[in-house]
């Protein structure tokens, strides 16, 4: 039995693992809460470790569950919540603050003030963002500026930044694989979505050393060997669960055009980043390798939807 995928859903509340056979079909799934920190009223925050824990505590839940051998699995894809910044020690691996969660508004006074020093045009230019405390870059400043000794670490390049993509695959290979992909990197409003690469002037004006990025890569592809745990399992890491299910099944004969998942409104469609920009939305450059040809996936997310539903469920 072999070409089965493992997909890695670390979320906002809680991490989930799922196997699916080459079909899409679900073949069982683990999920794994762990608790928000909310240190004053806007503030959002993750413990880092629970954030790995579960999703390595639903990974191994899930894979016993299929009955499978470590043989049978092809590839384990990551999708993650997004634009959460978590800052660590190049060497020890040890956080130098909780992750800062995309909700957090603790940055929105140093968006004010890029705004105020006219560097609205080129961000948007540049990444297709809008100034807002909901991307990663600011929230990187906040951290080097209020952990004791950070920026110092920083520029000697003892820390490392990553989304939790970055953070997840740096574990899972034993640290030999600092990196990010493209619609990732597109969400800390310090990517230049033309070029695809860290853009020098954001980043100095955010105040981020470029020393501590993740190397970006493309949205599919093998990106390293876990560690340990499943030995042997290729990782294969791609932004959305759907990019990871169209290459195993080559789109199983279906000219899908759009799909739903979490709370993610994903659509492959060939209007041009600039268009989209000029429209007020955000776009996410993908490179789709073979699949897509010139195509582009674009992505937006409702900004509240975790928080809504679990206040609900509260």
């Amino acid at each position: 039995m072999k070409g089965y995928v493992i997909a890695l859903d670390q979320g906002t509340t809680s991490s989930r693992a799922i196997v699916f056979d080459a079909q899409g079909a679900v073949v069982s799934l683990a999920q794994r809460p762990f608790p928000q920190i909310y240190p004053r009223p806007g503030w959002v925050e993750h413990d880092p470790y629970a954030i790995l824990s579960s999703q390595l505590e639903a990974l191994s839940e899930a894979f016993a569950k299929s009955g499978l051998e470590a043989e049978d699995i092809a590839a384990i894809g990551v999708t993650n919540q997004r634009e959460t910044t978590i800052v660590w020690d190049r060497q020890t691996g040890k956080p130098v603050y909780n992750a800062i969660v995309w909700q957090c508004r603790r940055t929105a006074v140093l968006c004010d003030q890029l705004s105020s020093e006219g560097m609205g045009a080129y961000i948007r230019d540049k990444t297709g963002l809008l100034i807002d405390a909901y991307f990663s870059g600011t929230k990187i400043n906040w951290i080097l500026e209020n952990v004791p000794g950070a920026r110092e670490r920083a520029e000697r390049g003892e820390l490392l930044f990553g989304n939790v993509d970055s953070w997840l695959i740096w574990n899972l290979t034993g640290g030999r694989e600092h990196i990010s992909d493209y619609s990732n990197c597109s969400r800390t409003m310090l990517f230049d979505i033309t070029r695809l690469c860290w853009d020098e002037q954001l980043c100095a004006a955010v105040g981020v050393p470029m020393e501590m990025l993740p190397r970006p890569v493309p949205n599919s592809m093998v990106y390293g060997r876990v560690a340990g745990g499943l030995k042997g399992l290729e990782l294969l890491a791609g932004s959305r669960l759907k990019s990871i299910l169209e290459k195993i099944t080559e789109y199983n004969n279906r000219d899908a055009r759009k799909v739903i998942y979490g709370n993610f409104y994903v659509t492959r469609n060939p209007i041009c980043p600039s268009m989209l920009v000029e429209m007020g939305f955000i776009s996410n450059p993908v490179e789709y390798d073979e699949l897509c040809s010139q195509d582009s996936m674009y992505q937006t997310a409702n900004a509240i939807a975790d928080a809504l539903i679990e206040y609900v469920e509260e």
